[in-house]
């Protein structure tokens, strides 16, 4: 699965480094935090530790080979690419998908923003 040991390292620290991101932007754009690791074992200013990140790559590694792949190989690229028209298809598809999730994120954070801007306080803290 893996040419050398380097490649795993590599799905570990991406794990990692999309959860401190998306940690750093909450705080930044919607001045809450989710989570906070301060005082864990490993703890990486709080928003991600070693463990965690080691986690984040096994579920990477479970969604790439286990789901993502065998859809592609054995659904979607017998029956799906084989055509223009449906290969377009798909693609559009994934388009509009991404587009409506973009979309949708960008309406929960203007809708969190004026919450705060009324001093609402966040419902969920850990």
């Amino acid at each position: 699965m893996f040419d050398n040991g380097y490649s795993l390292i590599l799905v570990y620290l991406l794990g990692g480094f999309v959860e401190y991101m998306l940690s750093f932007l909450e705080e930044k754009i919607c001045h809450t935090r989710s989570w906070d690791y301060t005082g864990k074992v490993g703890s990486i200013n709080g928003r991600t530790t070693v463990p965690i990140m080691i986690g984040w790559g096994f579920l990477c590694l479970i969604v790439m080979y286990g789901v993502f792949y065998p859809l592609m190989h054995y659904l979607i690229q017998p029956y799906v690419l084989k055509y223009e028209n449906a290969a377009l298809a798909y693609h559009l598809t994934l388009i509009v998908l991404i587009s409506l999730c973009a979309v949708d994120l960008v309406f929960v954070l203007i809708a969190r923003s004026e919450e705060r801007r009324v001093g609402k306080e966040c419902r969920s803290r850990w």
